[in-house]
């Protein structure tokens, strides 16, 4: 009788427990549990780079979109080890560098440069010095204080993506969870006000003259803002980059969102940051009221406080802390205890859907003309939020 050698014997069992475990049912390839590069465009022409991390329950569960803050960028800090966390609990994840941080530095010249914002509010302006050629790059160093409230436009953009990778059943970018730090939060929360504000429309150009304003047909019944299911801060900030105030448009937002539309709230800071947990009794005061700990208003809305520690914002992820596991808890407990708005997953048809905002019923702005665009065609306005460049 022949007999196979054991090397041969060895080779043909790893063969066959491999093929069984890509058969078992919930099996996984290997490296599906890696992110994958995330590439996709704002409004006004920036390219903007990140990391999607796959739920390893697909559309069944949240998605979290991860913001750092201004001067830092998504790999800093314990974001990565956050996102793996997250992932193994089985949320999908998007962190992304916001324009001119880390790998978000390319932009389409031509479009760019023609919003007078990036031309007036970006130092040295346009020009290539050079070559006299307008720039396909940009570096936050040279942002002028005014030019930080646009950032917005890239979280805007990182929606919009989600979206679409919702639409190819990768994730549930409907039941959304937002994760901030310092200004990088106080982004979010006053993105997270323009949402309410947001609507699928159909809208159509004239016929005879499309030059003419379009008209807008009908308006979806639900804002945008539905998906919204939670929010985690992390030492939220209200002067982005540490050098533009945006105190009045962030109450507003943190109020508007918070308690009016009642999504819950998680404001996290140092024990030992003094001026962190100032910033977080002040919120939480905001949509509380003069007693937060002993009130009954909105249950999942709460304070809590890093031990040990000066560290703010993404330091506050830290190997040596417990951030991310008090960041699990938390979402734990909404998990089985609040119910969101859009409880089941269903395809949002990015390609051939229309957006407006109408932040004023008789003076609706255009977001999105082209129903086949996977990007908003129309950075968001400013005024409406209460922030001025």
């Amino acid at each position: 009788m022949h007999r196979s050698s054991p090397a041969r014997r060895s080779v043909s069992l790893l063969f066959g427990l491999t093929l069984l475990a890509l058969a078992s049912p919930g099996a996984r390839a290997w490296g599906a549990d890696k992110p994958t590069k995330a590439q996709f465009d704002t409004a006004d022409g920036v390219t903007l780079e990140g990391s999607f991390y796959a739920s390893t329950k697909g559309k069944k569960e949240p998605t979290v979109l991860m913001l750092h803050k201004i001067g830092s960028d998504s790999h800093k800090d314990g974001w990565d080890a956050l996102a793996e966390s997250l992932q193994a609990k089985g949320y999908s994840v998007l962190s992304f560098d916001f324009r001119g941080h880390g790998r978000s530095t390319a932009v389409d010249p031509a479009k760019f440069w023609s919003y007078a914002w990036n031309k007036n509010l970006i130092k040295g302006g346009a020009l290539d010095p050079k070559t006299n050629k307008p720039l396909d790059s940009i570096t936050q160093s040279k942002f002028l204080p005014g030019y930080l409230p646009y950032l917005i436009n890239d979280v805007a953009a990182a929606k919009l993506y989600l979206d679409d990778r919702n639409d190819s059943s990768e994730c549930n970018s409907q039941q959304l969870i937002v994760i901030g730090a310092e200004d990088g939060a106080a982004l979010g929360a006053i993105w997270m006000a323009s949402e309410w504000n947001r609507y699928s429309a159909t809208i159509r150009l004239n016929p005879i003259n499309p030059a003419l304003p379009p008209s807008i047909d009908s308006v979806g019944k639900d804002p945008e803002g539905k998906t919204e299911y939670c929010a985690i801060w992390l030492s939220m900030t209200s002067v982005l980059g540490g050098r533009h105030p945006v105190a009045g448009g962030l109450r507003t937002a943190v109020a508007f969102v918070g308690k009016d539309k009642k999504v819950p709230m998680d404001f996290l800071y140092g024990e030992k940051d003094e001026q962190g947990h100032e910033h977080a009794d002040k919120f939480i005061k905001l949509l509380k009221g003069s007693e937060p700990k002993d009130s009954k208003v909105l249950p999942h809305t709460q304070v809590e406080a890093v031990a040990g520690t000066q560290l703010a914002g993404g330091e506050l992820l830290r190997k040596t802390l417990d951030t991310d596991k008090m960041i699990l808890r938390y979402l734990d407990g909404i998990r089985k205890e609040v119910t969101p708005a859009r409880t089941d997953w269903s395809k949002i048809d990015l390609s051939s859907t229309q957006y407006i905002w109408r932040f004023s019923p008789t003076a609706p702005v255009i977001a999105k003309l082209d129903p086949r665009s996977k990007t908003l065609e129309k950075p968001l306005p400013l005024a409406p939020l209460g922030i001025q460049p």
